[in-house]
């Protein structure tokens, strides 16, 4: 069972579709069948976990507002592969890079403007100039490095989440940030001062409370994995826990948190690296407003309607494109 919602749980937008959670259950469960139950979804899968994983950095940036001005979507492919295949990728561990990932220079204009304000391509890459086009491509590799570090090397399925694992995640992903006024996010190390959200004006925990609160919640995760509690409840517990109720890190809590819920989702099985995005042209919308829903509506259970669509979208993904892959095998036509 992936989750605990009740049959009559719903997001806002879900009734223009006809979903719900029944039907969104049932079409995970048929397409998840594909993977294990063929020689040529088990092979195929290998493919399509390395473009989750990819996408999930992407898609987590777009979503934070961090994208860096002149990287598309093809661009950032070519190089994160590489990282993921294993191959020598070069890039400046000096030097900082603004956590917020934007560039702060107004002569930087090439590129076609896109929706987030962002440049893209060569002409961008060219107007911000090498120094800030390597800052963002080290971004993303951190970020890369991250989340490999945290679902694979970690071990998700056979290994309790610790701290130590949640300052290591963290110090990978936001080594070299600094805040727009020049300051030091502190990569790995809890914040030590307060924080609250923008525009909620939600006051978040206490700085002084965050080491013995985030063990505490990290327990109660691993005991919930222990009872077999539903997956994707337990993972949008972890996300509320740690993002929201405890912001433990002066920066990157956001990224940190979607990176948390792959964690979860692939202790409970999931084979890839789920990015929170269900497939809408109103996706980012829609993921901002399950998240700062928490501020005026407790609770998880809009967090869990959304990474239940978020995780049929992408197994409506895979099944999709592994009936194509087969047909190309077999030489039949789709």
């Amino acid at each position: 069972m992936y989750t605990a919602v009740s049959p009559r749980g719903k997001l806002p937008w879900w009734e223009g579709h006809g979903l719900s959670v029944a039907s969104l259950e049932e079409d995970i469960n048929r397409h998840e069948s594909l993977w294990n139950s063929t020689v040529t979804g088990r092979e195929y899968m290998k493919t399509f976990k390395e473009f989750m994983a990819i996408s999930f950095v992407f898609t987590s940036n777009e979503q934070e507002g961090t994208l860096p001005l002149g990287f598309e979507a093809f661009q950032t492919h070519n190089f994160l592969k590489d990282l993921i295949d294993g191959k020598p990728v070069m890039y400046a561990t000096d030097g900082t890079w603004l956590a917020d990932g934007k560039i702060k220079d107004p002569k930087a204009k090439g590129g076609k403007k896109d929706g987030r304000g962002n440049g893209g391509g060569r002409a961008a890459a060219k107007a911000i100039g090498s120094e800030a086009f390597n800052a963002g491509r080290r971004q993303l590799l951190q970020h890369m490095e991250a989340l490999l570090y945290l679902c694979d090397s970690c071990e998700p399925a056979s290994q309790p989440l610790t701290v130590a694992m949640l300052q290591q995640t963290h110090k990978r992903l936001m080594s070299g940030a600094v805040t727009e006024n020049n300051e030091q996010v502190n990569a790995g190390e809890f914040r030590t001062t307060g924080a609250c959200c923008p525009g909620t004006n939600h006051h978040y925990l206490d700085a002084q409370f965050i080491a013995a609160s985030t063990k505490h919640f990290l327990g109660q995760y691993n005991a919930a994995v222990e009872r077999g509690d539903p997956v994707i409840q337990r993972a949008a517990q972890l996300f509320f826990s740690i993002t929201h109720q405890i912001h433990p890190f002066k920066d990157g809590n956001g990224r940190l948190g979607r990176m948390l819920v792959a964690y979860a989702l692939k202790a409970g099985g999931v084979p890839f690296c789920l990015p929170l995005v269900d497939g809408h042209l109103s996706a980012r919308k829609h993921y901002n407003w399950v998240v700062t829903k928490y501020s005026r509506v407790p609770g998880i259970e809009r967090l869990q309607c959304h990474i239940l669509e978020c995780l049929q979208h992408k197994w409506t993904n895979f099944a999709s494109n592994l009936q194509v892959h087969a047909c190309g095998l077999s030489g039949k036509t789709c």
